[in-house]
């Protein structure tokens, strides 16, 4: 049976999770981070298993949000925040070929526009 990971961002994220479709209507995972978020992307950055998450938000805790998956739930709290000015967009892959996600980002023109990328040496 396949299963589906449904992340809805809204200016509270939320995480939809069933394991068959239709989907369930209640979250099964909220943020306790309030801010507008941007984008977010999955992906196994501490190479567990399991997928975690990546958030970036504006207004109010303007930065880059990551938040582990710890087996069965994502953390409450993100355990990483990269404090950033006009994250815009946010993706992981392997851009070294090293075996380990890299997170490359994207910035709104206010904040100059730029694509940054960051090497996970972990």
């Amino acid at each position: 049976m396949k299963r589906y990971m449904i992340v809805i961002g809204l200016t509270t994220l939320c995480l939809l999770l069933n394991a068959q479709v239709p989907l369930e209507t209640t979250p099964f995972w909220i943020s306790e981070v309030y801010s507008s978020t941007r984008d977010i992307s999955l992906g196994d950055i501490d190479n567990d298993g399991d997928l975690d998450l990546l958030v970036a938000t504006e207004v109010g805790e303007d930065a880059i949000h990551m938040y582990y998956n710890l087996g069965s739930v994502f953390e409450t709290f993100p355990s990483l925040i990269f404090p950033v000015n006009g994250a815009w967009s946010v993706a992981f892959g392997d851009v070294n070929n090293d075996g380990d996600l890299d997170l490359a980002t994207a910035y709104s023109a206010f904040a100059g526009g730029s694509v940054m990328l960051y090497l996970n040496t972990g």
